[in-house]
Order: structure tokens, then C-alpha cells, then sequence
């Protein structure tokens, strides 16, 4: 199975890709390990054409930004989001804590 792994301040995250569907979407399984939790995910997936594991990162750090985003507005501006309960609230907290490295990892993956 085909994963791509990187590591942000201490943290380990891993896609792997798990199978395609008739749609030809492909489905994938994240970790994010760090020395507080483990957390696994199995509700990440590409658009209809498919991806690779990098696609499948890139998109969890598009995500997981998104989440921090959220958290840091509903914070100041009183007022519930969506994309804020992306993630549990202890992945939430994490990734509003490491929103500068992860932006800067998923803009390295981007422009390699």
C-alpha cells in the first residue's frame, strides 16, 4: 500500500491509501501520533479522479488548517462554524497550536 509520512514539530502523520472505488475515488486512512494522542481517521477520500498518498496528505493538511482557521474565528467572532468539528476537539486544539508549521508543510508539499 502506498503512504507518504511527515513529521510537524514532533508529530507523526501518514496517509496510506487504502482502495478505489467504482467512482474512482480513491480512499484513504490517516494517523496523527504525537506525543499527547494517536488518532486515526478513515473518512478521507480524492475527487473522482483519483490520487496518490502525497494527494492524500495535502488534503488532510488542507483540512486540518481549515479546523484551525475555524476554531481561531468562532474564538473571536462568538459564532459556530462548520469546519471547526472537522476533527475531534483534541485533534482541533492540536492543529490550531501547529497552524503556522502545518501551513508551511502543506505549501512545501505544493511547490516541490
Amino acid at each position: 500500500m502506498e503512504q507518504h509520512a511527515i513529521e510537524i514539530d514532533g508529530a507523526h502523520i501518514t496517509v496510506t491509501c487504502d482502495y478505489r472505488d467504482g467512482e474512482g475515488r480513491q480512499h484513504y486512512t490517516y494517523n496523527i501520533k504525537t506525543p499527547a494522542f494517536h488518532h486515526v481517521g478513515r473518512d478521507l477520500s480524492s475527487g473522482a479522479m483519483g490520487g496518490d498518498a502525497r494527494d492524500g496528505m495535502e488534503s488532510l493538511l488542507c483540512f486540518l488548517s481549515a479546523c484551525a482557521e475555524a476554531r481561531r474565528y468562532e474564538r473571536t467572532e462568538q459564532r459556530e462554524t462548520e469546519n471547526s468539528s472537522l476533527f475531534p476537539a483534541h485533534v482541533g486544539e492540536w492543529a490550531e497550536q501547529y497552524s503556522d508549521e502545518i501551513e508551511m508543510t502543506l505549501w512545501e508539499l505544493e511547490n516541490a
